[in-house]
Order: structure tokens, then sequence, then C-alpha cells
């Protein structure tokens, strides 16, 4: 249950998050050729080429791993963030104190500059019944927190252990401070949703849900929708006092509840992508094909050929430019290609049957 063509979230975690260093490689290299902020931080004369030097050698390591698809996404992330802090170490070693602290605060005010246009609960606080006084508090908690976690981030000249010790001493503050806000029954409902979280945070998600890309928010809220669905499917599952029939309309009820919750944190784009993979999952032969004895491998083929025509004639079809004269030219050119993929995935014999099974259904109608 709670697995077909649906919709589950929760992953970030207090630790701190090492910044995106791809975002940081594509920014545009202004005339000195340094990277934000250190294009903004007047470097001494003397010291212009060597930090150009570090800039280079840097976005030449990214492009590296970035390139070297052998590389699985854990690692990839863990040679990024050592190219990132050796790259800030050398940058902030040919600056002053004060330019140091003008770069961290530079990076530190881009990182939650989204967090002060629209302030966020901490994570699974906004699971809690709060007040807007409590709400107002705990955003404002939590900005400052993400403001320290950031200047760690930042800062190159830790070390690995004083690093993990700084945000760990963070993080723990945090808490105190958010629980400090909470009344004693929200933090009994705390407890027990960060007992939940263990068994949350390791739901997979259902196959067309990971095809979607969607963002951390995204997936911690739909790994909640699915960890509350299945314990509702398993209280009625173990309602003895329920008929069958009782409980089955309770378990479609639930499901379908999901369904409509986890298609609703999808954003136009995803839903529209996900009408398309459930089409294309539902999609079947028409029955004549059965007739033709094709291989696994032919099915796919054609399946796949009449689904790209479907989406063909849609996308004509919603071109509302288009002469009727010329819709109909492109109409013929879709057909033409359409029966060259067919005839490709099929034998002689077998694309012969196919057009007189195709002739016979015509003169049917």
């Amino acid at each position: 249950m709670l697995t077909s063509p649906v919709r589950f979230s929760l992953k970030s975690t207090l630790i701190v998050c090492l910044l995106s260093l791809t975002s940081l490689a594509q920014t545009p290299a202004p005339t000195n050729g340094l990277l934000f902020p250190f294009n903004e931080v007047e470097i001494e004369a003397a010291k212009q080429e060597k930090a150009l030097a570090v800039t280079q050698e840097y976005q030449a390591k990214e492009k590296e791993i970035r390139a070297n698809t052998a590389l699985p996404n854990n690692e990839r992330y863990t040679q990024n963030t050592a190219n990132y802090r050796d790259y800030l170490k050398k940058m902030e070693g040919l600056l002053k104190k004060d330019q140091r602290e003008k770069a961290r605060t530079m990076l530190v005010e881009k990182d939650v500059k989204g967090l002060r246009q629209k302030p966020a609960l901490p994570r699974l606080y906004d699971m809690l019944t709060l007040t807007p006084e409590q709400d107002a508090k705990l955003k404002e908690l939590n900005l400052q927190h993400q403001i320290k976690l950031k200047t760690v981030q930042h800062t190159g000249d830790y070390s690995t252990q004083d690093r993990s010790d700084e945000n760990k001493y963070i993080n723990e503050e945090a808490e105190k401070k958010y629980n400090d806000v909470l009344a004693p029954d929200q933090r009994k409902k705390l407890a027990e949703l960060k007992q939940a979280d263990a068994v949350v945070k390791n739901i997979q998600l259902p196959p067309l849900y990971q095809k979607l890309n969607l963002n951390g928010g995204q997936t911690d809220k739909m790994r909640w929708l699915m960890y509350d669905g299945q314990k509702r499917f398993a209280a009625v599952k173990n309602d003895t006092a329920l008929t069958p029939e009782a409980r089955q309309q309770q378990l479609n009820t639930i499901q379908q509840d999901f369904d409509q919750k986890a298609f609703d944190l999808l954003d136009k784009n995803q839903k529209g992508k996900f009408d398309e993979l459930v089409r294309e999952a539902n999609f079947k032969l028409p029955a004549f094909y059965a007739q033709l004895e094709l291989t696994p491998e032919q099915e796919a083929k054609i399946k796949e050929t009449l689904l790209w025509q479907g989406k063909q004639v849609a996308a004509l079809n919603a071109q509302a430019s288009l002469t009727p004269e010329q819709k109909q030219e492109r109409m013929t050119k879709i057909s033409s290609e359409l029966e060259t993929r067919i005839k490709a995935a099929m034998t002689p014999e077998q694309f012969t049957k196919l057009t007189t099974l195709l002739l016979e259904a015509q003169k049917k109608k």
C-alpha cells in the first residue's frame, strides 16, 4: 500500500550542510578573475597574482571532480567539500583580519538571504501547533542558528575536528533555545516526532516520485505523508471489528487522501511530469498487437514509439498559431516517422500482418 503512482519528506538536519560548490564555481568571474566575495575585497596588489592562481586551481579541481562521472554522489560531495575548504584556507591566508571577516560575512549573508526574506521554522517544529508568538520567536532563533553554522562553514582555518566540535556546540545551544519556547505538551510531541524521524528518513519514495527531482523540503514532507499513511493503514488492517467491505473502503479513503496531499506538494512542472509518467506507466498496446507474437523487446520499443507519437500530436495540437494546412503537413511527417519506427521494430512478416490488421480495423469502423 502507498506504493502505487502516489506521492512522501525529511532529511535536512541541524548539522551544517556545506555550500554547493557548483553554484560557486558557476558564478560569473569578474574582470579580476576572482570569485565572490573575494572579488569585492581589496586584496593587496602584491597578492593579486597569487589569489588568481588559487582561484584557477580551485576551479580546475572543481571541473575535474564534476567531469568524473564514475564518482558516487557521496564521494563527489566529499571531494568538493575538501576542495572548497582548501580554497577558503588559501584565500583567507592572503587577507588581513578585517578582510577575512568581511568575506565571511558576505558569504553568510548570501546563504541566509532567503531566510531573511522568508523566515522558516526549524525542522520538525512546523508539525507542532504553535502560537503566533512561538512561530515568530522560533523563526528568529532559526535564522540566528543558521548564521552561526554558515559562519563555521565559510571559515577556512578550522581543522576537521574543530569544525565538527563547533557545529555540535552550536546545534546543542540552538536546541536548548528552541525548547525554551515550547510548552510541556509541545516538547512531548516533539520528542515523539524525533523518535519517528529515525524511521521516516529511511523511507524510500515511490519510483514515480523519484523521477520528479523533488527538493529537500518536498522529500521530507512526502516521507512524513508516507509514514502517516502507513500507520493509518496498519490501524485499519488490525481493526478486527471491521467487515471486509468496510476495511477496504477505509483503506481506499486513506490511499486517496495520501494521493491528493502528495500531489499537492508538487509544483506546476512536477505535476505535469507526474501525469505524463502515470500515462506512460498505464499505457497498453492495442489488443491486435497481441496477434503479432512480439518479443518483450519489440513490445517495449513499440510502446515507446506510440508514446512518442502521442506527445508529438499533443504538442502539435497545442500550437494555435498554425494554419490547418501547416498542421496537416506536420501530422503527415509524424505519421511517416511513426511508420518508419514501427517498421524498424518488427520483422517484415510482422509489419505486413500489422498493416492487414489496421486495414481490417479501419473497415469495421
